[in-house]
């Protein structure tokens, strides 16, 4: 998986995530606010995926890598995808320079894709055969 993949991957988890903490009665009130202030469009019109591929599972997966991630990490992809605020008032919320952001961020996204594909390759195993490993 690239990280381009990944990206749309983060942008439909956002989506995912936001609609799951409404239980399901749209946005939360302060991502609407945010992408109505911001010129990035919304996460559910930036990424579709395509019909035959079973979302919850696949945003399932993104949410346990995401959750794996090292606490800063969490935080840097969290402001990134969910942004309540500019990119100024994100990254004096962050307390990190630009350039060391979009470091953290890309470092982050690779992290995502390294865990993303353990979980799938965990997922698919047997159980008898996770289960002996484990002993």
């Amino acid at each position: 998986m690239k990280l381009e993949e990944m990206d749309e991957l983060l942008v439909a988890w956002a989506s995912w995530k936001a609609r799951r903490a409404d239980a399901g009665l749209g946005y939360k009130v302060s991502a609407l606010a945010a992408w109505a202030t911001s010129d990035q469009p919304a996460p559910a019109k930036a990424a579709l995926l395509p019909p035959d591929v079973d979302v919850d599972e696949r945003l399932t997966l993104v949410d346990s890598a995401v959750c794996l991630l090292p606490r800063f990490h969490f935080v840097v992809i969290n402001e990134w995808y969910f942004r309540t605020t500019d990119e100024a008032g994100m990254l004096k919320r962050v307390g990190v320079s630009r350039r060391s952001f979009f470091v953290y961020l890309r470092d982050a996204r690779e992290l995502c894709v390294q865990f993303y594909h353990e979980l799938e390759k965990r997922r698919r195993q047997p159980l008898a055969q996770s289960c002996t490993e484990m002993a």
